[in-house]
């Protein structure tokens, strides 16, 4: 998950947000889109926590 960028916003859309990744060289961008701007928040925070979580050691 440390790889993964999270962007908040999607230019046009408040439901939408991204996920970026860079692999050799090249970047696969995932734009997701949630019913609601609430929800969207909601997966946001779940992503970061996701993300905080796999920087912590495992021990």
């Amino acid at each position: 998950m440390s790889d993964i960028d999270v962007k908040d916003t999607v230019e046009g859309d408040d439901r939408s947000f991204g996920l970026w990744h860079e692999h050799r060289g090249m970047v696969r961008k995932i734009i997701l889109q949630a019913r609601s701007i609430l929800l969207r928040l909601s997966w946001l925070k779940d992503l970061r926590d996701l993300q905080q979580r796999s920087k912590q050691p495992t021990w």
